[in-house]
C-alpha cells in the first residue's frame, strides 16, 4: 500500500478545503467545501480503496455542520 498522501482522498480533500479557505476569504466554509468536493470528483487520480475520485464514496462523506466562522447578514 502507498503512504503517499497525495493519493489519499480525506488528505487531499483536507488541505485543498484550508487552500482555499486562504486564498478566498470571502468564501464561507461550506462554500469552499462544495469547491473541493467539485475539484475532487473530476480529479483522475485513484487510491487502494477506490477506482476513482468521482465515485461518491470519495467525496460525499465529507460534510459541514454549522459555519459559524462567516456572519450572516440580517436586513
Amino acid at each position: 500500500m502507498r503512504n503517499d498522501s497525495s493519493h489519499d482522498v480525506a488528505a487531499v480533500l483536507t488541505v485543498r478545503l484550508f487552500e482555499i479557505l486562504h486564498a478566498h476569504p470571502e468564501l464561507s466554509r461550506a462554500e469552499a467545501l462544495k469547491q473541493v468536493e467539485r475539484e475532487i470528483r473530476s480529479d483522475a487520480r485513484d487510491d487502494p480503496y477506490l477506482k476513482s475520485w468521482s465515485h461518491p464514496s470519495a467525496w460525499a462523506p465529507f460534510s459541514l455542520i454549522g459555519d459559524i466562522g462567516r456572519e450572516m447578514s440580517r436586513d
